[in-house]
């Protein structure tokens, strides 16, 4: 019998093809995590917590692999559908709780980030033909390079592009502050809470 191209697969099967991979990984999974609790008796609790979360951190990076190989598929349904099972799968209930909290895995993770944007995104930035002057610049999704707020411990030591960050909450809204020293770094990010998430909807660019 003649294969399909791969093109057709994804065109038409995508979503089934994801379905049926994540129930084969969570079978695997699931026979792990009875055979880890059949020598529980034998096992620290530290050791079980170590071997359960390195179950999930396997999980996670399977679930990615998949959308990697279908990412170049024309229906945008099934991606979208893809990106959403793999952020749940990883992404602790209570990440909103705290901004902070929010803001780790909004670093370090670039398919939860773009998911927490309001796009297209109005940012304010300096005019490039007049640099005393701001305009505003609409950002698209498929225009979006990620953020990393993730402050480096020598952040205010090293011989270049020195900075301070501060965190600033008041209701459901949040500003990130970046302040150079002796440089021209100047920059507020916005966020702001909406149905329990918090969200990037804006910022303010002033840095030369």
């Amino acid at each position: 019998m003649e294969r399909q191209p791969l093109t057709a697969v994804c065109n038409n099967c995508k979503v089934r093809a994801f379905t049926e991979f994540s129930a084969k990984i969570q079978k695997v999974v699931l026979y792990l995590e009875s055979a880890v609790i059949n020598f529980a008796t034998v096992a620290s609790r530290k050791t079980l917590a170590t071997i359960f979360h390195n179950m999930k951190v396997i999980k996670t990076y399977l679930y990615l692999i998949l959308v990697l190989i279908l990412s170049g598929c024309k229906t945008e349904t099934g991606k979208v559908e893809i990106e959403k099972e793999l952020i749940e799968n990883h992404i602790p209930e209570n990440v909103d709780e705290d901004f902070k909290t929010f803001l780790g895995f909004f670093s370090k993770d670039s398919i939860f980030q773009v998911s927490r944007v309001k796009f297209p995104l109005k940012v304010m930035e300096v005019d490039e033909n007049n640099m005393l002057e701001s305009k505003e610049n609409v950002i698209q999704k498929n225009e979006y390079s990620t953020l990393d707020f993730e402050y480096p411990k020598d952040a205010l030591t090293r011989e270049l592009d020195r900075y301070t960050q501060n965190i600033k909450t008041k209701g459901n809204e949040t500003v990130i502050e970046i302040r150079g020293v002796d440089n021209g770094i100047y920059s507020d990010f916005f966020f702001e809470k909406v149905g329990g998430k918090w969200f990037l909807k804006s910022w303010d660019d002033k840095s030369n």
